[in-house]
């Protein structure tokens, strides 16, 4: 008797590096990579948008709130990677 065993990678996750931008701006874009999963979604600490959460290049729309406070973070996670972590 054999048994076959099959171990995924783990999936690879890089939302780019940290940008710095001017008050005035509209929109701010963002590009993400992902490797062993089929996509990824984005979340922020703010309060803005984006234009498509779900687009690995997608643009940032911060709020009011987001420009007065100076800083968010943006957080892009790996979806579609079945049952691993």
């Amino acid at each position: 008797d054999q048994m076959r065993l099959t171990i995924t990678p783990s999936p690879v996750v890089n939302a780019g590096p940290d940008q710095t931008h001017c008050a005035d701006l509209d929109s701010i874009t963002v590009n993400g990579t992902v490797f062993n999963a089929t996509g990824g979604v984005w979340s922020t600490s703010g309060s803005g948008t984006f234009a498509s959460d779900s687009s690995l290049s997608t643009f940032y729309i911060p709020s009011n709130a987001d420009k007065t406070g100076g800083t968010v973070y943006l957080r892009l996670t790996s979806t579609g990677i079945g049952s691993c972590n």
